[in-house]
């Protein structure tokens, strides 16, 4: 007895033509579904964006009208340099401040400051001390601190009055 598989080949054969015929129509269906979506958002989203351009492009145009424009910009741009001139001015302070506390932290305790002169770029400091050994330590101190470039005893020398003081300058360069 010999079996005829043809017309259940054939059948079987239409089925997954039929599934695959039925995907590819709801493939069809949801990409066109999909690219009218795309379509409208796309239009919405342009549309949005003229009307932003339109008014920016009156905005601008209203500028030049503005009788007081030139005055206001001129009055912005002296806000903003002074504003920039406040934050450097601070941060030179701060650096300043660092600066003088750490000169007051290292002076020894036999060293009096009598005077000092800050500019720019140096640290001018006057004073006087009982011991030569404590002038050169406070100097050596000063040194290895990263504040300054060079650290210098431009002058020494002992007081007329009192000769066992001795009255001292130092350089500070910053």
């Amino acid at each position: 007895m010999s079996i005829n598989l043809a017309p259940w080949r054939e059948w079987a054969w239409q089925k997954k033509w039929r599934a695959i015929m039925m995907r590819c129509f709801w493939y069809s269906i949801i990409f066109v579904g999909m690219t009218v979506v795309v379509k409208i958002w796309l239009q919405d989203h342009a549309r949005y964006l003229q009307k932003q351009i339109l008014a920016i492009q009156t905005q601008i145009q209203s500028i030049p009208n503005d009788p007081h424009f030139q005055e206001k910009y001129r009055l912005l741009k002296k806000l903003q340099w002074q504003k920039q001139l406040k934050i450097k001015t601070e941060k030179s302070n701060v650096m300043v401040e660092n600066a003088l506390a750490m000169l007051a932290n290292q002076l020894p305790s036999q060293t009096v400051l009598q005077d000092i002169h800050i500019t720019h770029d140096k640290i001018i400091l006057h004073g006087k001390s009982s011991s030569l050994s404590e002038i050169h330590q406070y100097q050596q101190q000063l040194r290895t601190a990263s504040l300054w470039k060079t650290v210098t005893i431009s002058e020494m020398r002992n007081k007329v009055d009192l000769p066992n003081i001795l009255q001292f300058t130092i350089q500070i360069i910053l």
